[in-house]
């Protein structure tokens, strides 16, 4: 019997306080410790992405009235309308009243 119990005793391994290696405590915060850091990261990941949506949809929208801005540019001055001329965009008609039935500074009336 007394055979059997040192052979136990002999087969644990002794406890070093110098040892190499992590504690379960230490690995448990550790885990803590980077679940809180990625949770930082993805909630800037996040953030920048929406972010990033919304500054696109502006820019679409810029993009768009641009668009409608050179148009309709284009279609008052194939109406005769200059823009580049501020005497003719001031009164469109050029001085001549002829075939306008009535002429105000907010509107013009064609016979």
């Amino acid at each position: 019997m007394m055979r059997s119990a040192a052979i136990h005793h002999n087969n644990r391994q002794p406890r070093h306080r110098g040892s190499a290696g992590f504690t379960l405590v230490e690995i448990m915060v550790a885990l803590v410790i980077s679940l809180v850091l990625l949770g930082g990261v993805i909630q800037i990941f996040l953030s920048s992405r929406s972010s990033y949506a919304l500054q696109e949809g502006l820019g679409r929208i810029q993009e768009n009235a641009r668009y409608v801005m050179n148009l309709f540019n284009n279609e008052i001055s194939m109406a005769g309308y200059s823009l580049s001329n501020p005497a003719l965009a001031l009164d469109p008609t050029g001085g001549s009243t002829e075939g306008a039935t009535s002429s105000a500074s907010d509107c013009i009336e064609f016979s």
